[in-house]
């Protein structure tokens, strides 16, 4: 038999033992980890192309306009004016508002108070609703996917309070089964010279059930005075959801402006960037 010479035995040797101390550590390593020892968590992997992996999104929506928006963005254009008087809704009278020609409008702007509370309601319950919440989320579904709905007479009303401003309002409820939608648009109006005036309108809305409030919700737009004295909208928003216990929703959406340059208040002021909130608050 042919001998090995001892210079290259010794290589030979060296080999197997560094392979075999090589397998007893993974093997501990292994049964290491098994046994519950935390190792060390992988990094995220990095997206196609190289680009850092997506950061978790904010804890604070920003909204350019409104939630919904059936009623800010489209309905309130029937309750704007752009001429030296109240809209023309307020000017009409009990018996006008019930004819055919006008009977159409406080049910269409019950509607669209309706869809839109239905989307704030939504966006207000996320990432999760309270009992109270998903009882009025659900009414005001079912008050929307009813085949039929009752639309009750408007009820007008007239005054004039001590500080010299015209109050006008209408009122009207429609029903569908147990849910019911009372809505009051307020206008109201005060003169800022001997022949201008300012003229300001609202609307309300509260959900019932069975006659008995669910909660009231109060959309609103923003308004600035325009050389001291002159109002006129912004596009800022607020979105009101208010419960009987005083549990509370606030959507604020649309765009903060900045105050116009000093001497210069008949200057439309500038935006100063979008802005939005939405808060849960409990009262009780």
């Amino acid at each position: 038999m042919r001998s090995w010479p001892a210079v290259v035995i010794a290589p030979i040797v060296a080999i197997v033992i560094g392979a075999v101390a090589t397998a007893l550590v993974f093997r501990r390593a292994a049964s290491h980890d098994a046994r519950g020892v935390a190792s060390v968590p992988a990094l995220p992997a990095a997206a196609p192309g190289g680009a850092p992996p997506p950061s978790p999104p904010p804890s604070q929506p920003r909204y350019a306009s409104p939630p919904g928006g059936q009623f800010l963005i489209d309905a309130a254009a029937r309750l704007s004016t752009e001429r030296n008087g109240p809209p023309a809704l307020f000017l009409l009278s009990r018996a006008d508002l019930d004819s055919p020609r006008y009977a159409w409008q406080m049910p269409s702007l019950a509607t669209s108070m309706a869809e839109e509370l239905s989307d704030v309601l939504a966006e207000g319950c996320r990432l999760g609703c309270d009992p109270q919440a998903e009882r009025a989320r659900t009414l005001v579904r079912r008050f929307l996917e009813a085949d039929q709905r009752h639309d009750g007479s408007a009820r007008t009303r007239r005054w004039q309070s001590d500080d010299r401003v015209d109050h006008r309002s209408i009122a009207t409820r429609s029903s569908a089964g147990t849910a019911s939608l009372e809505v009051t648009c307020d206008c109201r109006s005060w003169p800022i010279n001997g022949r201008s005036w300012n003229d300001v309108a609202t609307c309300d809305a509260t959900l019932l059930d069975r006659g008995r409030s669910v909660l009231q919700y109060s959309p609103r737009v923003e308004w600035a005075e325009e050389q001291g004295y002159r109002m006129y909208p912004l596009e800022a928003y607020r979105q009101d959801v208010k419960f009987p216990d005083g549990e509370a929703l606030v959507i604020e959406s649309g765009y903060n402006y900045a105050d116009p340059p000093r001497g210069s208040s008949n200057v439309p002021r500038p935006r100063a960037g979008v802005r939005g909130s939405l808060v849960w608050s409990n009262g009780r």
